[in-house]
């Protein structure tokens, strides 16, 4: 009898084990998230809704601690950035499959504020309104690298500030420089040769040295790059070890689309030696002079290879120009593949220094306040609005890139 017992319980275990062995077969496979992390100086948090925290140190292979099933959705994202960087995250997001993943790709450096502006007729004029160059210094500080186009080539004479650069360009780079820039260091400035001989005008690009500087600077060559009525600027910018090009132009209104459209030949140039390339500038890629609809697949098509086209960070909705009664997306900026994956999310954004106040009066809602405040006392303009247009018919347009 006792041996029977024995023989049933041992059976009892054995059809236990089988059991929890069907059981843990039925269970779907699990599975890591992991990839991994550069730039790296400080420490950083990482998380993923479901799986353990994790905080890093330096650059390397990282994989979170813990498992996931198929099916399961995974979101990495940052709970704390390291101090004096930003660090973005690519194929962060997903669903498990059939194997671990390996593939999350973290990347860290300093961020580059890029921005682009028309100032309209810049010269001898709007130079001699104090307020004016206030306001426009001011909102020139809020990058780190700034295109401008319509630089007046009638002025005060040659300047001393850099080749080809007026006398009105060195006075806006003396008033941003003796400003009250909070540590953000010194800017110097480089400037075009004239370019075009109807509506000829010059192009500068303003920079930080503390972050950038420009090793080259030419306008495009025609007709092998395209038409023009104003030649494009083309400079190329050092991020420390790392570069890219710039490539500014204004177009001129009743030859928009043409010249929009030949851009992507001055792209293939600069691709035979860098891949990184970045198009900015006053488009007038709107309303009358610009079909969205139809030129943009247009614009797309015109790059060669297919895959070097580029990305569009200013959206077709953008109001970017001052006057009421319209919201004409003018101002544009475009980027190659290689640089789209150093923009920054959600950075692309034009600057309203009225406040984008269409309809207020003399007291401005936002934006740079005082300053438009002083615009209006001193007899330039009226309204915020008018004050605004004395500055410039543009507003400011940037992106973010992750260095």
């Amino acid at each position: 009898m006792k041996g029977n017992l024995i023989i049933i319980s041992r059976l009892s275990i054995f059809l236990a084990i089988l059991s929890l062995l069907g059981a843990c077969a039925a269970l779907p496979p699990a599975y890591t998230l992991g990839g991994r992390i550069t730039g790296l100086k400080s420490t950083i948090i990482l998380d993923n809704a479901g799986l353990q925290a994790m905080t890093l140190y330096s650059d390397g292979e990282f994989t979170f601690l813990g498992s996931k099933q198929r099916g399961t959705e995974f979101n990495v994202t940052i709970s704390q950035q390291p101090a004096g960087q930003t660090c973005t995250v690519s194929g962060g997001q997903g669903t498990f499959t059939d194997d671990h993943v390996k593939n999350v790709v973290v990347t860290c450096g300093k961020v580059v504020t890029v921005g682009t502006w028309n100032i309209q007729n810049f010269g001898t004029s709007k130079a001699s309104k104090s307020s004016v160059m206030d306001l426009i210094s001011k909102v020139m500080m809020r990058y780190d690298i700034l295109l401008v186009q319509e630089v007046s080539t009638v002025g005060g004479g040659v300047g001393t500030c850099g080749t080809n650069s007026i006398v009105e360009i060195c006075a806006l780079l003396n008033r941003v420089n003796s400003a009250d820039r909070a540590g953000a260091g010194t800017y110097a400035v480089a400037t075009s040769a004239t370019s075009g001989t109807t509506g000829a005008e010059k192009y500068a690009v303003f920079y930080r040295t503390s972050l950038a500087s420009i090793s080259e600077n030419f306008l495009v060559s025609a007709p092998a790059e395209g038409t023009y009525t104003r030649p494009p600027m083309v400079v190329r910018v050092n991020i420390g070890s790392q570069n890219f090009y710039v490539v500014s132009i204004h177009t001129s209104p009743g030859a928009a689309t043409q010249e929009i459209l030949d851009l992507p030949k001055v792209a293939k140039a600069l691709y035979n030696t860098d891949s990184e390339i970045m198009i900015v500038g006053d488009f007038n890629a709107d309303g009358s002079y610009f079909t969205e609809s139809t030129g943009w697949p247009l614009f797309a098509a015109a790059f060669s290879p297919a895959s070097t086209a580029h990305t569009h960070a200013i959206g077709d909705s953008v109001d970017t120009t001052v006057a009421q009664g319209n919201t004409y997306t003018y101002d544009r900026m475009t980027l190659s593949p290689n640089l789209a994956t150093k923009m920054l999310a959600n950075s692309a954004t034009p600057y309203y220094f009225d406040g984008y106040a269409q309809d207020a009066s003399v007291a401005c809602p936002g934006g740079e306040v005082a300053l438009m405040a002083a615009i209006i006392a001193q007899g330039h303009g009226t309204t915020c609005n008018t004050a605004a247009q004395v500055v410039s018919d543009h507003y400011p347009v940037s992106v973010q890139l992750i260095y």
